[in-house]
């Protein structure tokens, strides 16, 4: 799990291709994916970024489950969303 300010490294083609759509997006987005998660104590604007990127990714929000229909919010790069204390989000 994330906390407020990490940052972490990762490259997707360590992932997995486990989801071809999200519910929030209407076009397809196979690939494989990796995901990071966090949960707040308190209710907080939330921006996550994808930085030094060297291919094109798009990056999704989903709450309360690690799951494609939990989609909140989508960026290419970027995201912001307000985040509910106690609630598990996943990118």
């Amino acid at each position: 799990m994330l906390s407020c300010g990490d940052v972490v490294s990762g490259n997707n083609g360590d992932g997995v291709n486990t989801f071809a759509q999200y519910s929030c997006s209407s076009w397809d987005e196979s690939g494989p994916e990796l995901a990071y998660g966090f949960v707040l104590d308190g209710p907080e604007f939330v921006t996550v970024w994808l930085d030094g990127l060297t291919a094109d990714l798009d990056l999704f929000v989903l709450e309360g489950s690690c799951h494609a229909d939990a989609c909140v919010t989508y960026g290419d790069e970027e995201a912001s969303f307000r985040a509910t204390p106690g609630t598990p989000y996943f990118f």
